[in-house]
């Protein structure tokens, strides 16, 4: 008879421990949901237009993670003031290889003011809802260079885009596969500055940049800035020449938000 009382315990106290440990896990479940629902503020990633204008109240399309339920938005420069327009609604990825967390999957509409004084190329905001601020994305800001928009077809050197030195051609590498072709005439003997900005506004691009002669061949590669791994390229042709530039991605990835800017300048 002792024998079987003692088992009888040994059955209870089992069970008792087995209860204990599912309660406590469930515990720690509960816990670790309730962490999970909580403190999720904003992350923007990048806008559009990547640059915005001084002067005057830009209307932005931010594009980035738990957009649907802003609050705020908060312009790190007390120069500059900025108001959410709508808030976030979510979109689809273009295709199933691109990342969420770097091409986001919600856009808000977002409103930023600079004054005509403003110096400095880029602007820092960032976006709040009940779980508080979230992180801080940037737009560039435009300079006094003229702007000039890209223009399709420009996939190769017989389509290839015509630009002047000391324009800004904003563009998109659209699609996959997508390549960005541009013309572009020089002056022997000067020295010129390709400069391509993605990376530093956020834009989910990871530019190549090359130069090339008039019958294909690669003359420089972009060397990626210390910064933000940016492409560049100093270039200083010994006489006058026709060049091409081609802008891609390093994945052969691409979508109507892969943004960025390239800037023709002449060294003085």
């Amino acid at each position: 008879m002792f024998h079987h009382v003692r088992a009888a315990l040994m059955i209870f106290l089992f069970a008792g421990m087995a209860w204990l440990g599912g309660f406590l896990s469930s515990e720690g479940m509960g816990q670790d949901k309730d962490k999970k629902a909580k403190g999720m503020p904003p992350q923007p990633l990048f806008c559009s237009p990547l640059a915005i204008e001084v002067g005057k109240a830009n209307k932005v399309i931010v594009r980035g993670l738990r957009l649907e339920k802003l609050t705020n938005i908060i312009i790190h420069d007390p120069k500059c003031t900025g108001r959410v327009l709508s808030t976030g609604k979510k979109v689809g990825l273009p295709n199933n290889q691109m990342k969420v967390e770097v091409v986001g999957d919600c856009e808000a509409e977002i409103e930023i003011t600079l004054p005509k004084d403003f110096v400095g190329g880029t602007v820092a905001f960032s976006l709040s809802n009940a779980d508080g601020e979230g992180t801080r994305a940037v737009c560039l800001v435009k300079d006094e260079a003229p702007i000039v928009a890209e223009k399709e077809p420009n996939d190769g050197f017989k389509q290839a885009q015509k630009l002047e030195v000391g324009q800004v051609v904003e563009g998109a590498i659209s699609r996959g596969q997508d390549v960005d072709v541009y013309q572009i005439s020089l002056s022997g003997k000067k020295t010129y500055l390709f400069n391509l900005q993605a990376l530093r506004a956020g834009s989910p691009l990871d530019p190549i940049l090359t130069l090339h002669d008039t019958q294909g061949r690669t003359i420089e590669t972009g060397e990626p800035s210390s910064l933000d791994r940016d492409p560049w390229i100093r270039f200083t042709p010994k006489q006058d020449t026709l060049v091409y530039l081609s802008v891609q991605d390093a994945h052969d990835q691409g979508a109507p938000f892969f943004l960025y800017r390239l800037a023709i300048t002449a060294e003085r």
